[in-house]
């Protein structure tokens, strides 16, 4: 016994044609089955109707956004792990530099002798060098009373290799309370100085 498959596709079924040829040899009733067969070419054909699943597409674009949806939740939570991990490293800021006592800071090297404020101008010691910077002067700033004060003098510029006294002045007269705060940037590193004013 031979089989023949045949594939259609309609109106949503796959029909599926099966193909069987009768080989005529058997009891004596196949005798009008063997006739049949031979009348029409030898083969009978049934036609089984089967259905075809719709939603295969949309149940696949569901497992894509489930997926995209399951990525993202771990990311963010990857993201608030690293970010709960550094601030509890964190040891805040670093410790105020002393007063009177060198420091290098990047590739300048300075010693803070102290301030003096006098009608509403902070006028800070300093004594610098260690490299060539003709602004070298403008790289302190001052916090005063959690304010930014304006730098209105700069004797310290250009900066040279050798070390020399000089000093920087800041406006702080529209500052409300005692507290002032140096800062020196240089690159990446940075120094910090509490100056303690009558």
């Amino acid at each position: 016994m031979r089989l023949r498959f045949g594939n259609l596709r309609a109106h949503g079924t796959r029909r599926l044609i099966l193909g069987r040829l009768e080989s005529g040899i058997g009891s004596a009733g196949d005798g009008d089955r063997e006739e049949r067969a031979n009348g029409e070419g030898g083969a009978r054909c049934h036609v089984v109707t089967v259905p075809v699943r719709r939603n295969l597409g949309r149940t696949m674009r569901t497992r894509t956004l489930l997926l995209l949806s399951l990525g993202c939740l771990v990311a963010i939570s990857v993201a608030g792990v690293a970010f709960l991990v550094r601030l509890a490293v964190d040891d805040g800021p670093a410790p105020a530099l002393p007063i009177g006592v060198e420091t290098t800071v990047g590739d300048l090297s300075v010693t803070v002798n102290g301030g003096a404020e006098n009608a509403g101008v902070l006028t800070v010691d300093l004594t610098v060098g260690g490299v060539d910077d003709p602004d070298g002067g403008t790289s302190f700033r001052m916090i005063s009373s959690g304010r930014p004060a304006e730098l209105v003098e700069d004797t310290c510029s250009p900066v040279t290799v050798a070390l020399s006294s000089c000093g920087v002045a800041f406006d702080v007269s529209g500052a409300d309370g005692r507290s002032r705060v140096l800062f020196l940037e240089r690159g990446e590193e940075q120094g910090r100085w509490v100056l303690v004013v009558d």
